[in-house]
């Protein structure tokens, strides 16, 4: 492989490497984020049941 193909390509992959952990990022908190907002429906509803 040529000098020029070669840094190419590992500037290639460095770019979809830095994506991917972007995205991994992005979803985690989404997930946190959605996980929290559930956590508080659960404990706004226990809070409203009479027993």
């Amino acid at each position: 492989m040529e000098r020029k193909e070669l840094n190419e390509t590992l500037f290639t992959k460095a770019f979809e490497t830095q994506h991917n952990a972007f995205l991994w990022v992005a979803l985690t908190q989404r997930l946190a984020s959605i996980g929290a907002r559930e956590t508080q429906n659960v404990a706004a509803c226990c809070r409203n049941v009479r027993l």
